[in-house]
């Protein structure tokens, strides 16, 4: 009932209620032994398909073996430095509390679909249920909902009322995210910064 309905039904000392259950899950969970990327996501973890359709993003961290990297790392960790003493700060960017503020404003906005990104949308599902390669678990009406929210958040954080094709990045980290193989970082390469 809590993931299909989004309520869950209490009947506690005579008291009955419908509480919503709408909420936003981070979850992290680590491969069920050396992770293969030539098997799905679902294997790897030891998840069911149905479980995994239910989260928008599914992001693939791997931990590859590099001595340079790895040298780099433990060097950092054991010299204690501080984080904060490597971040440098612009004028061009943002305090924290700025950051606060336009995050709670941006939460109120409601982006609505523009006939372009509609089509947009549309085309991706359509493709994505007659690729023959991709998991059958995550090509459901899941997706399209996914992709949506997805299109409607980026719109949201780059402070726009209406979802257009230009908002298409949301979809595009969408696509880069189902390649469960690729490194974290790739889908981001290519967003413009936050204008302002």
């Amino acid at each position: 009932e809590a993931m299909e309905q989004q309520t869950l039904s209490v009947a506690k000392a005579g008291m009955v209620s419908k509480l919503q259950t709408r909420c936003s899950v981070l979850a992290a969970t680590n491969p069920k032994g050396q992770y293969d990327p030539e098997q799905s996501l679902s294997l790897n973890t030891a998840i069911a398909s149905p479980l995994l359709s239910r989260f928008d993003l599914v992001l693939t961290l791997l931990d590859s073996r590099n001595e340079s990297w790895d040298k780099t790392v433990s060097d950092y960790i054991l010299t204690g430095r501080d984080i904060s003493s490597v971040v440098t700060t612009t004028s061009s960017t943002w305090s924290l509390s700025k950051l606060q503020a336009y995050f709670s404003h941006i939460k109120t906005l409601r982006p609505t679909l523009s006939p372009s990104a509609h089509a947009v949308l549309s085309r991706y599902y359509q493709r994505q249920r007659q690729t023959d390669m991709v998991d059958a678990a995550r090509t459901t009406v899941r997706l399209l909902q996914s992709c949506v929210r997805l299109a409607q958040g980026h719109a949201r954080l780059m402070f726009m009322e209406e979802v257009n094709t230009g908002c298409s990045d949301g979809l595009h980290i969408a696509r880069e995210f189902n390649q469960s193989s690729r490194p974290a970082f790739e889908p981001f390469a290519h967003m413009r910064p936050l204008q302002r």
